[in-house]
């Protein structure tokens, strides 16, 4: 099920929130949620990583990847630079079927994988002060030479008590 996400309600597309029209990643159930951007339509991807066995891995619980919607939906990995500066984590187990996690370019924001009350594994942070299962992240960024300047994420998602739609939206102060 496609969870009804709130839109941003601005209508300059880009610079006020989330677009509309961005495509949503296909659905299936390690998907734990994904990150778009303002400069194109290509995603990042996070979904559980688990290893033959069929256990998570306990060392790298997510396997992160782009959509690149821009040239046909093609599968690519992150490179080593986007792991390691932007869209990279680290992780700690809690549990066996329990992380903490942060990502390398924000560590103010400190997210869960876990199984929810239905059993299905999902990543969890408070979104507006409700804890909350994330399905999305968006990220305005100006572009200045090689690195951008991020000026604000948005995070989405359903919370958690009562499934109903949860929006937040954080400005960064660089």
């Amino acid at each position: 099920m496609i969870p009804n996400l709130l839109k941003n309600q601005y209508r300059d597309p880009g610079s006020s929130g989330l677009p509309e029209d961005y495509p949503v990643p296909p659905q299936n159930d390690s998907l734990l949620f994904y990150i778009q951007r303002n400069h194109n339509l290509n995603t990042v991807v996070y979904e559980l990583n688990y290893l033959a066995s069929g256990d998570i891995n306990q060392d790298y619980p997510m396997h992160s990847f782009w959509i690149r919607y821009n040239s046909g939906g093609d599968i690519a990995e992150l490179n080593y630079y986007q792991n390691k500066l932007a869209y990279g984590y680290q992780s700690r187990m809690l549990a066996p079927d329990s992380f903490e996690f942060t990502f390398v370019s924000y560590k103010d924001l400190k997210l869960y994988i876990g199984a929810g009350q239905d059993g299905k594994f999902g990543a969890h942070c408070k979104i507006n002060q409700q804890m909350s299962k994330l399905t999305n992240i968006y990220v305005y960024a100006e572009e200045f030479g090689v690195f951008p300047n991020v000026k604000f994420i948005e995070l989405y998602g359903l919370t958690l008590d009562t499934g109903e739609s949860a929006y937040e939206r954080i400005n960064i102060d660089l």
